[in-house]
C-alpha cells in the first residue's frame, strides 16, 4: 500500500496563502505574516516509523468503538489497555493518540463524509488539541487525492494542480495534548496536505481574510469556547467562507454555555445561511464530568448567498430570550 509521505518530496509543505486567494478592497495580503506563524514540518520530530493512512483510521475507528463499549473514564490509567483510550499498537508498543474527551468517531466521520462527498479541496480547522477531527478531515484529502490520482490521465503536473489542503490553527501546537497531532500527521504522510499555525484564531485570522477571502470550502470552529472568541471565529469563517461553503460549530450544547449563546447569537441574527440536518452532527455519551447522558452536538450551516455589509441594528433580533 502506498503511504502517503511518498507522495511528496520535501520535508516541508505549506500553503502560500496568497497565490490563489483574493484581496479585500483597500487591504493588503502579507504572506510573510503568515509564513511566520506555520510550522515547518522539518522541526516535527519523529521517532516512531510511518504507518499507512488506512491501517491508521481502521485503528482509531476500532479504538473508539472498545472505548465505548468499555464506558471508562477519560483517564487512561493503564498504559498498556487498549481500551481505555484509542491507541494504535505497532511493533509491540502501544502508541496513545486521542482520549475520550475529544470529538467523538460519529462526528469526525460525518465530517470526512462531507469534505469527500463535497470533494471538498480547502479547509480550515480553529482547534486542533489532539487532532481527532484533523485526522478525519485530512484523511478525506487523501482520499480525495487517490481518487484523482486513479482518474487522471495526465501526470503529476495535473496531480499538483489538484492537491488539497487544510489548515489547522493551534496555539503551541508542540504542547498541546503533548503534541500527539503534530506528531501523527507526519507519521502518516497527512503533512503532504497538512498547514498547522502556531497562532491564536485573533491574530491569524484577519490576516487569512487579506490574502484568501471567499476562498474555502468549509471551516471548522472549535477553538477557545468563550462568547467573544466564539463569536470572532465565526466572524472571520464567514469572510473567508465562498458561497456554497459549509461552516461547522462544535459543542453546542449546555456544558457550553458561552458557545450555546454564541451559536444562538449566529443563528438568530446571520442572513445568508442555511442549517444542515442536524441528525448527521449528534450524539449522546457517558462524560464522567458533565453527568451520565450528554448530547454534544455540531451545527453546520451551508452559505447561500454572499457576504454583505449590513446596516447597523437592521433586523436584529434578541438572542437571550
Amino acid at each position: 500500500m502506498l503511504l502517503l509521505g511518498a507522495l511528496s518530496s520535501s520535508a516541508d509543505f505549506s500553503v502560500d496563502a496568497g497565490r490563489d486567494g483574493t484581496t479585500l478592497p483597500g487591504m493588503h495580503c502579507h504572506t510573510e505574516d503568515i509564513q511566520n506563524m506555520t510550522v515547518p514540518w522539518r522541526d516535527v520530530d519523529v521517532r516512531h516509523h510511518t504507518i499507512e493512512a488506512d491501517l491508521f483510521m481502521r485503528s482509531v475507528a476500532r479504538a473508539y468503538d472498545e472505548c465505548d463499549s468499555d464506558g471508562s473514564s477519560d483517564v487512561c490509567s493503564n498504559a498498556s489497555s487498549s481500551v481505555c483510550c484509542p491507541f494504535v499498537t505497532l511493533g509491540g508498543k502501544p502508541r496513545m493518540l486521542v482520549r475520550r474527551w475529544g470529538v467523538r468517531h460519529g462526528i469526525g466521520q460525518a465530517i470526512e463524509n462531507l469534505v469527500f462527498s463535497q470533494k471538498m479541496r480547502r479547509t480550515l480547522e480553529i482547534g486542533m488539541l489532539q487532532g481527532n477531527t484533523a485526522f478525519h478531515i485530512l484523511y478525506a484529502h487523501y482520499r480525495l487525492e487517490r481518487e484523482m490520482r486513479k482518474n487522471a490521465k495526465q501526470g503529476a503536473n495535473s496531480l499538483e494542480r489538484g492537491r488539497t489542503r487544510h489548515t489547522n490553527v493551534q496555539p503551541d501546537p508542540f504542547h498541546a495534548a503533548g503534541g500527539v497531532a503534530l506528531t501523527s500527521i507526519k507519521r502518516t504522510g497527512f503533512f503532504v496536505y497538512s498547514r498547522v499555525v502556531d497562532s491564536l484564531s485573533q491574530h491569524f485570522l484577519p490576516a487569512e481574510v487579506m490574502c484568501a477571502a471567499g476562498r474555502y470550502d468549509t471551516v471548522l470552529v472549535d477553538g477557545l469556547h468563550t462568547f467573544e472568541q466564539t463569536l470572532i471565529d465565526l466572524y472571520y469563517s464567514d469572510l473567508l467562507l465562498r458561497r456554497g461553503g459549509f461552516l461547522l460549530l462544535d459543542d453546542v450544547q449546555r456544558m457550553w454555555p458561552a458557545v450555546q449563546a454564541a451559536f444562538n447569537f449566529w443563528s438568530k441574527n446571520r442572513r445568508g445561511y442555511r442549517e444542515c440536518d442536524a441528525a448527521d452532527f449528534s450524539y449522546e455519551h457517558k462524560h464522567p464530568s458533565f453527568g451520565p447522558e450528554v448530547t454534544q452536538r455540531l451545527r453546520c450551516w451551508q452559505k447561500v448567498a454572499p457576504t454583505t455589509p449590513e446596516k447597523l441594528g437592521d433586523g436584529f433580533v434578541p438572542f437571550w430570550a
